[in-house]
């Protein structure tokens, strides 16, 4: 189990933190990715990010009031750069399909999709969780905690779905083909008509001078014998039968 936490420091880095020691303690210590904890000195965080996401099961968008309106040194907004870090996090959540629960923090409201750039207004139309401040945090982050479970329980469900079918297909396959001792035995039976077709094949060569393509006449040889052999062993055991069941049926007809 893994959840995701995307936040905007300058927007709710306090409130963020004590929603993941809540998380923390009710799925435990790994189960929770957040970037100023899990990201070490000197690694490349968009990498890092990106292969966290591919490993997450939930992915919280904790949006507060100013989430939607933070702007760079530049005085445009952050959301508008497509290289704004929480844009690529809401991307790459919707690229790998990781269920996006928006968690809306500090009284704010969801965003208006026209007010998002083109990749995000899918997320205006998700249903929110609200995460009020005491004293209802603990009420808030219960339920919250409780519809995590949920997702949770789904995804289990979609993936023993593909293990189910998975197993299914592979069984399939194993009724298709023959058994070990059916493939060792016809694998002894090649080879020793091989060796025997070889044998065959050098006699002739060594009778009518061939110029030594023994080894290619006693494949040839090892070949048609291995087709005879096998037609005639399987109508010695289910050719005789099938013709005995056959005269019964008539008879009795």
């Amino acid at each position: 189990m893994s959840i995701f936490m995307s936040y905007r420091r300058a927007d709710s880095a306090d409130v963020s933190g004590r929603i993941r020691d809540h998380l923390v303690n009710e799925f435990g210590q790994d189960a929770v990715f957040k970037d100023v904890i899990d990201i070490d000195a000197g690694v490349d965080f968009r990498e890092k990010i990106r292969a966290a996401l591919k490993e997450s099961d939930v992915f919280l968008l904790v949006i507060g009031k100013h989430w939607l309106g933070m702007k760079d040194s530049s005085g445009n907004r952050r959301i508008d750069n497509p290289a704004d870090v929480v844009r690529l996090e809401i991307e790459w959540a919707r690229e790998f399909k990781v269920p996006i629960i928006p968690l809306l923090v500090t009284g704010a409201t969801m965003p208006d999709s026209r007010e998002l750039p083109e990749s995000l207004k899918r997320i205006a139309d998700l249903n929110a969780h609200t995460v009020r401040p005491d004293p209802d945090f603990q009420q808030d982050m219960l339920s919250l905690s409780k519809g995590i479970k949920h997702h949770m329980d789904w995804v289990v469900r979609h993936r023993m779905r593909y293990v189910v079918r998975a197993r299914r297909i592979v069984r399939g396959i194993a009724k298709v083909l023959p058994n070990r001792v059916v493939l060792q035995r016809a694998a002894y039976m090649l080879l020793g008509c091989l060796l025997v077709g070889a044998a065959g094949g050098w006699i002739l060569d060594e009778l009518n001078d061939y110029d030594d393509d023994f080894l290619i006449l006693g494949g040839i040889l090892g070949l048609l014998f291995y087709l005879y052999y096998s037609l005639f062993e399987r109508w010695t055991r289910y050719g005789a039968s099938g013709f005995m069941a056959r005269h019964a049926k008539t008879q009795k007809e």
